[in-house]
Formats: C-alpha cells, sequence, structure tokens
C-alpha cells in the first residue's frame, strides 16, 4: 500500500531524500490519512484531481528541486538502503537514466520477469549495470534537468487510457532518440506487489478490457512516433499489423481471428486518430481563449 511505501522511503538510510507524494487517490484509509498526517512534516504531499500518470510524473518533475528524481509507484516495496545505491550510480558523469531491479513479488527465481524482459544470459545479475533499450515506469531514475528538456512524460497517454498503458516506453523512446541512454542496476533491487490497487484503477479490470487498453496505448505510441494521428503512414501501418494481427498467438487461431484482429485494431486506430484529433482541437481553441484573455489585460 501507499502507507508501506512512504515508511520504507522514511526509513532510508545514507540519504535524505525530498519526498513528493503526488496523490491521486480520491478518498484513503484512516490508518492512511493518520500516517500521512503525522507525517507531514517530512512528505510534501500535492493532491491531483484526476488520476493520469504521466501528468503526476510532470507534477513531480515540477515540484522536485534536485537534480536526480526518482519516481516509485505506490505499489513497491524498498529496503533501507534502496535511494542511496540508486543514487550512486549517478557519481558517473555518464549515467543520465537507471532504474532497480523490480521483482514481482513471490516470482522464482527473483528477476525471472526482468530475465525474460529482456532476454538476459543467466549471468545478468552479477553486472553492475547493463545498458537497456527501456525500463519499465514502476521505478525509474533520471538527472531532472534532462527529462525537462524533453518536456517532461505525455499526459496525453493518461487520457486516453486510465491505465496510461505504455507511457514509459514512450518517454523511453523519446529518451534514447534524443541520445541518452538507459540502464538497470540490478544490485539495487524494489518489490513490486500486483494485488495492489493503485490511482490508475488498472488492477480488477476484466482481461479483455486491459488487453483493449494496452493496444490503445501501443497504438497511440506508434501513431505519435510514425506522425500518423491525421493520415496514417505505410511504415505506421506495418508496425501496427505486427502489434495487433501478425502476431503467433493470432496466428494459429486461423483466418477468423485473423480478420477479427483486423477489424479490432482498425476500430483501435480510429478510435485513437479521433480522440487525438479532439485533444488537438481543445488545445487550440484553449490557446485562443489565452490569446483573447491576453489581449483584455493588454487592453486594460
Amino acid at each position: 500500500t501507499l502507507r508501506h511505501l512512504m515508511q520504507d522511503l522514511l526509513r532510508q538510510r545514507g540519504i535524505a531524500p525530498r519526498i513528493l507524494l503526488i496523490d491521486q487517490t480520491p478518498r484513503h484509509e484512516p490508518a492512511t490519512d493518520a500516517f500521512l498526517l503525522e507525517h507531514r512534516d517530512r512528505l510534501v504531499q500535492i493532491r491531483v484531481a484526476e488520476p493520469n500518470l504521466p501528468n503526476a510524473r510532470n507534477v513531480g518533475l515540477e515540484a522536485a528541486t534536485g537534480e536526480i528524481i526518482v519516481f516509485i509507484d505506490d505499489d513497491l516495496r524498498v529496503p533501507a538502503g534502496f535511494l542511496e545505491g540508486l543514487v550512486a550510480q549517478f557519481h558517473d558523469p555518464s549515467v543520465d537514466a537507471v532504474a532497480p531491479l523490480v521483482v514481482v513479488k513471490g516470482e522464482q527465481p527473483p528477476g525471472a520477469f526482468t530475465e525474460r524482459y529482456y532476454g538476459f544470459r543467466p549471468d545478468w545479475r552479477s553486472n553492475p549495470r547493463i545498458e537497456v533499450p527501456r525500463v519499465i515506469g514502476a521505478c525509474m531514475a533520471f538527472r531532472r534537468s534532462l527529462v525537462l528538456q524533453l518536456g517532461g512524460s505525455d499526459a496525453l497517454m493518461g487520457r486516453l487510457n486510465p491505465s496510461a498503458s505504455a507511457e514509459d516506453y514512450e518517454f523511453c523512446g523519446r529518451w534514447t532518440r534524443a541520445g541518452h541512454r538507459l540502464w538497470l542496476t540490478p544490485a539495487v533491487h524494489a518489490v513490486h506487489d500486483g494485488n495492489v490497487a493503485g490511482g490508475c484503477n488498472m488492477r480488477g479490470l476484466p482481461e479483455a478490457d486491459a488487453q483493449l487498453q494496452q493496444l490503445r496505448g501501443a497504438t497511440f505510441l506508434v501513431l505519435k512516433e510514425e506522425h500518423s494521428f491525421a493520415r496514417l503512414r505505410a511504415r505506421a501501418l506495418l508496425r501496427l499489423l505486427r502489434l495487433g494481427v501478425v502476431r503467433r498467438d493470432i496466428l494459429a487461431r486461423g483466418p477468423r481471428e485473423w480478420v477479427r484482429a483486423a477489424v479490432r485494431l482498425q476500430r483501435v486506430v480510429q478510435d485513437v486518430q479521433a480522440f487525438w484529433r479532439s485533444q488537438a482541437l481543445a488545445a487550440t481553441r484553449a490557446g485562443e481563449i489565452g490569446d483573447e484573455r491576453g489581449a483584455v489585460r493588454r487592453a486594460a
């Protein structure tokens, strides 16, 4: 729970972090409210009305004052030397971003998910630091100034889906395309409890709804990277087909499933493009209103 993570962070040794709690939960358990009140002098609690993970990251990014910023999900548990070990990686000036080994609670052996995710060789745990193409958003640390230069996270992905699915992939893609590197440090561990309900309302969803949100998030990512929100480009189409149709699990089910998958993908692409157009129109109108208000102030 959130309370347990806050307790872990308050017990960190070797470092005195400034803890920012970007709070998207409408109502906490009484024990959590009591804990936050008791420790209000050691925590900075910032309320955000609408759950939106990438927006919450941006709020924290703006409120932070240090050069190293660590994003931590509320369903993690971290040992007492966690932040000290993570921040120590930045003593190397070539390191601008690093993630710990996030162990899924109960998995055997610890780190098995990470090994499959990255396709690591069996001896990967002995490496002090491994360069990776992306990091898992549950916990990641960056040099704050560089994240600000990139404009932070894309809050549109939190509006598209409550889960903000693929928002970490999207940011990691922009980070590496800007010439920065991403590192994983296996010696620094966090434990992920996948059974805790979070502010993004992903857990507890029916499997079909969760898969749909993942497809929507991945589709948004492809359309953004391939500049295909207004018009679907050939490269985007090929990536989308590999994503939602030309997959081993779908191809094995036969032609009817291929057709169903293609229709589903088409609807998702149209839906995401319509979402983008609505957001672009809203942003344009907001800008026009801002210009009008500015003109009124100048005239006054």
